[in-house]
């Protein structure tokens, strides 16, 4: 059985709401700040799928 109530906020919502400091996740991973580039041995199709969904992916520091 899945986990029941609301889903949980993300860290940078709940330092905007003034979370207590032990419900904050220091820990939470940050993905580099250095620009993304596709690989260099991505098909055609690859590419495709890449600059269609990588834009948004990236926008939202995913």
């Amino acid at each position: 059985m899945g986990k029941r109530g609301p889903a949980g906020k993300p860290t940078s919502l709940r330092i905007l709401h003034g979370d207590r400091k032990e419900r904050i996740n220091d820990a939470e991973p940050v993905p580099p700040a250095v620009e993304i580039v596709p690989p260099e041995w991505l098909s055609e199709k690859g590419r495709a799928i890449w600059d269609r969904l990588a834009p948004g992916m990236i926008s939202r520091r995913v």
